[in-house]
């Protein structure tokens, strides 16, 4: 069963090889970007089915609080989170999500 990941700071770096990464691992990638409209996946498999873009401030709490409402809405479960940009996404994580598994790439948190 594929494993839902949402993953910060997908534009560029690290983030966006995470997403290529998930989906050619046969997971669902729910990437986020603070311009997320600029996010294209498609040439790395992305459809309905297994990707969604979001936009995501870090450093706004409601912000992080809505991509993660949205990504339960759609995909039902975030079990894997790629998270290297700030606290509120940790915090919202530790808080709010009780899931099995945990990717953290923090660099400087």
């Amino acid at each position: 069963m594929p494993r839902t990941f949402i993953i910060t700071g997908c534009s560029t770096g690290f983030g966006a090889e995470l997403v290529r990464v998930v989906l050619a691992n046969g997971d669902v990638a729910v990437a986020t970007s603070r311009d997320s409209a600029a996010l294209d996946f498609s040439r790395d498999g992305a459809t309905a089915r297994n990707f969604l873009k979001l936009d995501l401030d870090v450093n706004c709490k409601e912000s992080v609080d809505r991509a993660f409402a949205k990504a339960l809405a759609v995909f039902g479960t975030v079990d894997v989170v790629g998270e290297h940009c700030c606290q509120f996404a940790v915090i919202k994580v530790l808080t709010s999500i009780s899931q099995q598994r945990w990717f953290w790439a923090a660099w400087g948190v």
